[in-house]
């Protein structure tokens, strides 16, 4: 992705904005091939960041953690390969249900992501909503699980098969990524923190603030949970805070 956008726009590197799961991608890039994301990306801007959520007080995490084999042995017996298919009769009713009583799709939210939902702005929220359902792997959902039970990050799904494990990893532990290599990365990163923050907690991230070191250019705490971090009725640490570090390390290329 990052090569084709370089190539299209003939850019020498390119700003990387990312939320939630995409910082996680940018951080486990950067750990294997920090070369690359050194050679690719002139700043990277973290907002709700997450390596490993062990800390994660969202209310169906903390459910599901300690049952996560056995929900996964059954999703896995009934063929369920993918959460939130989407499909013609789920995007309408998601999105007839969030427009005509929106406190039901909010409500919702809380399970997952939001521990105040007044901080999102409503009309925010429906447009967000009307991306849903949008499908997301099982052994994704699960994988972050199972990295939060070992409290490290892994370079893939634990198939809880020793066999399956050495054919894939050639180990029958699924093998580490250490992240120590992060705070030799030449790359400013920013991260910005929700205070509110169920999924990412605030000492979680705090955690990765320890594991940046040097590379961290600046750390923020906004007033915000993960989702107002995106749709919040306040969001000038956006347009202020974010866009004036994109202007100063990411001139734009004409």
């Amino acid at each position: 992705m990052i090569n084709y956008i370089k190539k299209q726009t003939k850019a020498d590197k390119l700003a990387y904005v990312a939320h939630s799961m995409g910082t996680t991608i940018m951080f486990r890039l950067a750990a294997e091939n920090p070369s690359f994301v050194e050679d690719s990306i002139s700043s990277f801007i973290g907002i709700g960041p997450v390596i490993v959520p062990a800390g994660s007080k969202a209310v169906v995490v903390e459910t599901v953690l300690p049952i996560q084999d056995y929900l996964y042995d059954m999703l896995h017996f009934a063929h369920y390969y993918v959460i939130g298919q989407p499909n013609k009769f789920s995007s309408y009713a998601i999105n007839y249900i969030c427009s005509a009583v929106p406190t039901v799709c909010m409500d919702f939210e809380k399970l997952i992501a939001s521990n105040d939902i007044e901080l999102s702005a409503p009309d925010r929220f429906e447009a967000y909503m009307g991306h849903y359902p949008s499908g997301g792997s099982l052994n994704v959902v699960f994988h972050y699980l199972q990295q939060m039970r070992r409290d490290e990050v892994t370079v893939g799904f634990d198939y809880g098969d020793e066999a399956k494990n050495i054919e894939r990893y050639g180990s029958a532990r699924v093998p580490t990524i250490s992240m120590k290599g992060l705070k030799h990365l030449k790359v400013p990163v920013s991260l910005f923190v929700g205070t509110h923050d169920i999924l990412s907690t605030p000492e979680d991230d705090r955690k990765i603030k320890k594991v940046l070191g040097k590379s961290l250019h600046q750390y923020h705490e906004v007033s915000a949970d993960h989702l107002s971090l995106l749709i919040g009725k306040d969001m000038t640490y956006f347009t202020h805070t974010v866009m004036n570090t994109l202007e100063f390390q990411a001139p734009p290329y004409y």
